[in-house]
């Protein structure tokens, strides 16, 4: 790969990296303060939402 072609590669795939990162680390808040509150069954509820949650962003984002 051109010098080039590189730049405009990182250039399209950093937006949907970064988008990944930040669902990711809001999928981890959630799940921290749900623990501390409310408990384990609803732990398990928003753990099994955000594996969904995942799989939507992931097929729709490329």
């Amino acid at each position: 790969m051109t010098e080039e072609l590189k730049k405009k590669v990182w250039a399209f795939s950093l937006p949907m990296i970064s988008e990944l990162f930040v669902q990711q680390l809001y999928s981890v808040i959630d799940m921290a303060i749900i623990g501390r509150y409310l408990g384990a069954r609803e732990l398990g509820a928003v753990g099994n939402a955000a594996n969904i949650i995942m799989l939507f962003l992931v097929v729709s984002g490329g």
